[in-house]
């Protein structure tokens, strides 16, 4: 194996070596865009106290926020972005078992054009076990949306979410499909998935 070294690299490793090198510290820059939904006040734990969920617009990111009764954080999460117009659209919570509430968030990743257009939204869910959010964490769940177009070629497909308890132990599992292809996530507890 042979590395191309300049001398500007040979002076970097001789003040790293050292220890005259220090970590750059990342300025936090002014924030020029930043807008909040509504804190919609659900009950994710089942205890008949309502947490409050609000989505964060902030230069370009987008954050879920869980917060508690007393609007003290419990789980904040980043979703990741593909192109512009990226937004969630739609918060489903559904009870997969006597102790468990699983919360879905169906997201458009964005649109880009550059040499077609593409488009993607896909499932984000998490499990709140035992009225906890301890082992809370938003995962990909699966792609429920694409569209492409590049030239005269044109794709889109849909994919329809459901859920069922296949194996009969009394948890419901997640079904992803679009025509005769199925996808089968099942949660087996301690924010681990099977099927992803």
């Amino acid at each position: 194996m042979t590395f191309n070294i300049y001398a500007q690299d040979e002076w970097f490793f001789i003040d790293m070596m050292n220890g005259k090198v220090q970590e750059v510290e990342k300025k936090v820059g002014k924030v020029h865009y930043k807008n909040r939904s509504k804190a919609y006040q659900i009950d994710f734990t089942g205890d008949g106290v309502s947490e409050y969920l609000y989505l964060e617009y902030s230069d370009g990111k987008i954050m879920a926020h869980f917060k508690d009764q007393n609007f003290e954080p419990l789980y904040k999460f980043q979703f990741p972005l593909k192109g512009h117009s990226a937004r969630v659209y739609r918060v489903l919570k559904k009870n997969i078992s006597q102790d468990r509430i699983m919360v879905l968030f169906h997201y458009f990743a964005g649109a880009s054009s550059y040499l077609g257009k593409a488009g993607s939204a896909f499932l984000y869910g998490g499990v709140v076990e035992n009225g906890s959010f301890k082992d809370f964490e938003l995962t990909k769940l699966g792609s429920i949306w694409l569209e492409e177009q590049y030239r005269d070629n044109y794709l889109r497909r849909l994919y329809e979410v459901g859920f069922k308890d296949i194996d009969n132990n009394g948890q419901k599992e997640l079904i992803i499909k679009s025509g005769p292809t199925k996808r089968v996530i099942h949660y087996e507890g301690k924010g681990k998935w099977l099927g992803l």
